[in-house]
């Protein structure tokens, strides 16, 4: 199988020991603030830290050696689902009591940036947890950006395929040259974060937690808020607009970003993917807009405020609220539940299926149509200038099919838990492509997923982990082949 197991185990280690220490975080606050919460993360940050040094320096004798592709994608599948198990404890365990269902699938979607939640009251969350809440969201944010730019490009149309053409070759090759610009797209996700908060705290009026809290959140496009009512509890024009440019830099590609400030490579403002996502957000605001100001008689100022929040929010997967866009009527509901399918840029922070994959299937149902009725005109699709490899349009292609494939199975099997076609369908959606809210008065806008059976709960994290890893990364290791 030429699979190192025990390599595996021991950077499990290491992971396992990061988390158990940054538990010491939500503890310190806890403790600092006179709550019981900090007693919990205390415990289980030394037995998760103990559990990771064992794992790590019990298989010390194989760091020396290489991680290959299969090492890899196991070490990402079976490492966010370990730390999502570990990291869920404190929830099960505290004060909170939550069953480990409950806790389970409320860190798998803190971790994968789902933003859905099975709390219905954030008030009885301490300082503590909902910081770790928001931590766990933003280091999710940050891995799959590590995880996309390592693994996905050997993954035919997988995340970051289309980058495979000027970036990374082989998989050494990209292991190499992800070391390289690790640093550099840390601290760019880093300065995003901190120049967030501070527009948040200064120009926002935010109070300090409450600044922190959403800058992490925001930039990891992630949805977690310590409000019940999530962004609208603040009524502020001028968060929303911070929180739009967060969100918006948190869905464009790490590495034009990288490309952009630490080779002075412009290619972001020529890169098809970034175009065609801004003009997909400046289109749909204006139409939804438009809607709201004729249909509804709401000032255009006011429906262009809400329009250009609801829809960035929903497009990037961040899933913040800041008006129960599920009152306008169905036209603004069924405009922003298609939003959602589309996504962000691949190698971001934003899930979905991805700008590109749309643009990608597009040209290459051009080109077919012009084979068709044009035989002798020779059509080649192209993208960003490249010719569209086989194995990328057909993993496009494949990846497409998949997605709507689960997307089906996942709301026939929810329905048969006696939940409405609505909230099946839009439960499965959204957990798939890791927005958050939903539709219905169960899990739209302004509910959440307590409501929704053990049974559902375990399926949509599972859901939630495929469409974090872009499905592929999940499937390929359950096939059989992959352990030949």
């Amino acid at each position: 199988m030429n699979i190192n197991f025990r390599l595996i185990l021991s950077l499990l280690g290491y992971l396992f020991t990061a988390i158990g220490l940054l538990m010491l975080i939500p503890a310190f606050i806890d403790y600092f603030t006179h709550h019981p919460g900090s007693k919990t993360f205390f415990i289980f940050s030394v037995i998760i830290t103990f559990l990771g040094l064992l794992l790590a320096f019990s298989n010390k004798q194989e760091q020396m050696k290489s991680l290959s592709l299969k090492d890899g994608l196991i070490l990402t599948v079976v490492a966010w689902v370990s730390i999502v198990g570990l990291s869920a404890l404190p929830f099960k365990f505290g004060y909170l009591q939550l069953s480990y269902t409950d806790s389970y699938f409320e860190m798998m979607s803190a971790f994968s940036t789902t933003g859905a939640t099975v709390i219905p009251n954030l008030d009885i969350l301490s300082y503590g947890f909902h910081f770790w809440r928001a931590l766990m969201q933003w280091i999710g944010g940050l891995g799959i950006i590590v995880a996309a730019v390592i693994l996905m490009p050997s993954l035919q149309g997988g995340g970051m395929q289309l980058f495979k053409i000027e970036s990374f070759e082989t998989f050494n090759n990209a292991i190499d040259k992800a070391k390289k610009i690790a640093y550099g797209m840390v601290s760019i996700y880093i300065c995003i974060t901190v120049i967030t908060l501070f527009a948040l705290l200064y120009l926002g009026n935010l109070n300090f937690f409450d600044s922190l809290i959403h800058s992490l959140t925001s930039v990891s496009t992630a949805g977690f808020s310590n409000r019940n009512a999530s962004i609208a509890y603040f009524n502020s024009a001028t968060v929303e607009i911070i929180l739009i440019f967060a969100m918006i830099s948190g869905a464009l590609p790490y590495v034009l970003l990288y490309n952009l400030f630490f080779l002075r490579k412009s290619s972001i403002f020529t890169d098809r993917q970034v175009i065609g996502f801004i003009k997909i957000i400046v289109s749909v605001i204006l139409v939804l807009s438009v809607w709201l100001s004729f249909k509804n008689g709401i000032h255009y100022f006011t429906s262009l405020r809400y329009s250009a929040f609801s829809v960035v929010s929903i497009i990037t997967g961040t899933g913040f609220v800041s008006y129960d866009y599920s009152t306008l009527g169905s036209f603004p509901v069924m405009l922003l539940f298609m939003v959602m399918f589309i996504g962000g840029c691949a190698g971001s922070t934003a899930c979905g299926i991805k700008v590109y994959r749309f643009q990608i299937a597009y040209a290459m149902g051009v080109s077919y149509l012009d084979k068709l009725f044009l035989s002798k005109h020779i059509s080649v699709p192209f993208y960003n200038g490249n010719p569209i490899g086989n194995d990328l349009g057909l993993g496009v292609m494949v990846y497409l099919f998949l997605f709507f494939i689960i997307l089906m199975i996942g709301s026939v099997v929810l329905s048969a838990l006696d939940l409405d076609f609505i909230t099946a369908l839009s439960a499965v959606a959204t957990c798939l492509s890791n927005v958050g809210p939903g539709l219905g008065a169960m899990i739209g806008p302004v509910g959440n997923f307590a409501e929704i059976p053990l049974a559902g709960k375990w399926l949509l994290s599972l859901i939630m982990l495929l469409g974090r890893l872009e499905i592929f990364g999940v499937l390929v290791i359950l096939s059989r082949k992959f352990w030949l």
